[in-house]
């Protein structure tokens, strides 16, 4: 008998966490490969310390200890805000702070699954709701959505911001828009969909309204640069620590993603991963018109792994994609036949585990 369409997704969300988290579990109780987790770390302690490897130990720290600043070092500067702050409210109730991480980003991750298909409902209809869901649930570098990363909330909050905009409800569009940007930047994307939706609107709600919780966006991502510079008396904080992360913007950026990237690669050989999902997004973008997908969305999406690129190199382009609604829009209308989409989707669960047991090899 057909599950109800609720408790299929259900079956999804907890289907996919469960194959990442086994592996995490596994790398725990192989403790290898080594790769690039420090004795010093522990991370191979547990399944939690696998999950909140690599940036989880950077937001851990801001969560504890707030913003540090070292001029020429990697510092805690360089991650924005809203993340760190989830994880020591849920800390302050009971869990560990490696713990609380892990449980805001897979509760996010849940509200994100269900509230994309009710915006992709929305937008398209039922059976592409509950494809472009079952893609979100089962996309190789996933596996980032249940570890200590901000991905999750990122995406939760982009996506409810939608929807709101979507039903007219600018105020609380406003709100979750600062949340989204205020977890990470790349939430400002959104300012492009919600924007044509506001002047496609203008005859049934003020176009001003949808200006004004626009421009939210802009502001809040702008709050957290001005928060250092007051707090540390240096107006270039924030641009010197992506400087030391290796995201520093140049015109040229995108030619030397490409030109030096054999260059790069021979250092850092799983740049392939993100190469070859970079690959991936630029023919869903391609098909995107033919499946349907509306410009602005295309576009939005489009930024999400193009604006990395100025900085010269693609090293977790792959990542900041996952928030990309118009790739999992392509992929439900695009897969339809079932021998096919069953057949990527298992191809796209074995690639979830041998990536998240590459973990210590490769940042996500």
């Amino acid at each position: 008998m057909r599950l109800s369409p609720r408790r299929e997704l259900l079956a999804w969300v907890v289907g996919s966490r469960a194959v990442v988290i086994g592996s995490a579990y596994l790398l725990h109780r192989l403790h290898r490969p080594q790769g690039y987790f420090p004795e010093r770390y522990d991370a191979f302690d547990s399944t939690n310390h696998v999950l909140g490897a690599w940036d989880g130990e950077w937001y851990r720290r801001i969560a504890l200890h707030g913003y540090v600043f070292h001029a020429h070092e990697q510092s805690s500067t360089a991650f924005f805000p809203l993340y760190p702050l989830a994880m020591r409210l849920v800390h302050v109730l009971g869990p560990d702070l490696l713990l609380s991480g892990l449980l805001v980003a897979n509760a996010c991750f849940v509200v994100a699954v269900f509230a994309f298909a009710r915006l992709t409902r929305e937008l398209f209809d039922d059976d592409t709701a509950r494809r472009a869901a079952i893609w979100l649930c089962v996309f190789p570098l996933g596996f980032v959505f249940s570890m200590e990363y901000p991905t999750s909330m990122l995406l939760a909050a982009m996506v409810l911001a939608s929807l709101a905009a979507l039903r007219n409800r600018w105020l609380l569009a406003a709100l979750l828009l600062a949340i989204a940007c205020l977890t990470r930047p790349e939430g400002a994307v959104l300012v492009i969909p919600l924007g044509a939706l506001a002047w496609r609107r203008r005859e049934e709600v003020p176009l001003w309204h949808g200006v004004c919780a626009l421009a939210v966006a802009p502001l809040a991502v702008a709050s957290f640069p001005v928060y250092l510079w007051m707090r540390f008396d240096n107006l270039h904080v924030w641009a010197d620590s992506q400087r030391e992360w290796g995201r520093q913007f140049h015109p040229l950026g995108i030619w030397h993603a490409f030109s030096r990237f054999a260059e790069q690669r021979d250092l850092h050989p799983w740049l392939l991963r993100d190469m070859l999902l970079l690959v991936v997004y630029a023919l869903l973008l391609a098909l995107a018109p033919r499946a349907g997908v509306a410009w602005e969305w295309t576009l939005a999406a489009g930024l999400l792994v193009l604006v990395p690129l100025t900085s010269g190199t693609v090293e977790s382009v792959a990542r900041f994609g996952l928030v990309g609604f118009a790739f999992y829009w392509v992929l439900a209308r695009e897969v339809r036949r079932p021998w096919l989409e069953g057949a990527l989707q298992a191809g796209c669960l074995a690639l979830m585990v041998w990536w998240m047991l590459a973990v210590p090899l490769a940042n996500p």
